[in-house]
């Protein structure tokens, strides 16, 4: 039998002068560099083997990500258009007092999206 892995999640703390949060500050009004750049918790990434998928899995993975964290903000990226990671994060949807505002961040720029539901 050859193993595979079905899931995982990583993030971290995410500070000014680190190559993500840079690209933010680079495109993101000033307010919100000051306001949400440097000391966040950055979500990095959250994979389910597609075979797994469907089952929750994903969501028990943010959920437990996110989980007591020290950090009072939470940041990450994700596509714009209608896939897995951009309906993940509408299903789990500005959970819990670290998601107070969230925004969307890509190449052509940064905005704010208004909670759903």
């Amino acid at each position: 039998m050859t193993p595979w892995l079905l899931y995982g999640a990583y993030g971290y703390t995410g500070e000014l002068g680190q190559w993500w949060s840079d690209r933010v500050a680079e495109r993101a009004p000033q307010p919100v560099v000051v306001e949400w750049l440097g000391g966040h918790f950055e979500f990095v990434e959250l994979a389910v083997d597609p075979r797994w998928q469907g089952r929750g899995l994903g969501c028990a993975l943010h959920d437990a990500l996110l989980l007591d964290l020290p950090h009072s903000r939470a940041l990450l990226t994700t596509y714009r258009d209608d896939r897995p990671a951009p309906r993940l994060v509408v299903r789990t949807g500005l959970r819990g007092p670290i998601w107070t505002r969230f925004w969307r961040v890509w190449p052509g720029g940064v905005r704010e999206q208004p909670p759903i539901g």
